[in-house]
């Protein structure tokens, strides 16, 4: 994309809050119009074919709800780099980008933005999962994810996307501070070697 267009990082996130509603529509919306096609033009309404129509549409919307997990870390990831700040000589920095500052007015900007996405991606995800496997927690016949755990289990696709969802805040806002500590112990270790 940088050899088409010179993009900074705010147009990126507007990329990132756009492109993903897209991509999952198309997704859903070409093999559903197609199943709409042969529905309108096929006359039988055999059980057989009942169920197969069933069984396809579950299967369209389980390559749309695999497509959104597989998503899912990279656009949490990019979100939440907007609120990740680092102050280099008393000025702060994003540090997905030290050419742009925080706290500016093109900053503000985009928080509005920013906060949207945070509120799509990073938290409604999780809540939408949790809502539909709640709803479902009894009967768990959508034809998502959670049918590879057990009925009682009917919770843990939630405690997966919040361990997803916990790497990405520690990548993101908590890895440089490790990282310092880190290299901090290691100036500390060599300090005491040389001596």
């Amino acid at each position: 994309m940088e050899c088409v267009a010179t993009l900074d990082f705010y147009d990126k996130l507007i990329l990132y809050a756009v492109i993903p509603p897209v991509v999952l529509a198309l997704m859903a919306a070409v093999p559903y119009t197609i199943l709409v096609c042969q529905d309108r033009y096929d006359m039988d309404d055999s059980p057989t074919w009942r169920e197969q129509r069933k069984l396809r549409r579950r299967k369209v919307l389980k390559l749309v709800v695999f497509a959104l997990f597989l998503m899912y870390p990279t656009i949490s990831s990019r979100i939440l780099s907007f609120f990740a700040c680092r102050d280099v000589e008393g000025r702060r920095y994003l540090s997905a980008d030290f050419h742009l500052e925080c706290d500016t007015p093109e900053w503000h900007r985009n928080l509005p933005l920013a906060i949207g996405c945070l509120l799509v991606y990073p938290v409604g995800i999780p809540v939408a999962v949790f809502v539909i496997l709640w709803r479902n927690r009894l009967r768990m016949k959508l034809p998502t994810v959670h049918l590879a755990y057990q009925p009682e289990y009917w919770y843990f696709e939630l405690v997966d996307i919040t361990a997803k969802v916990g790497v990405v805040v520690f990548v993101v806002v908590l890895l440089w501070l490790f990282l310092l500590w880190f290299g901090l112990g290691w100036i500390g270790v060599v300090g005491v070697i040389r001596r």
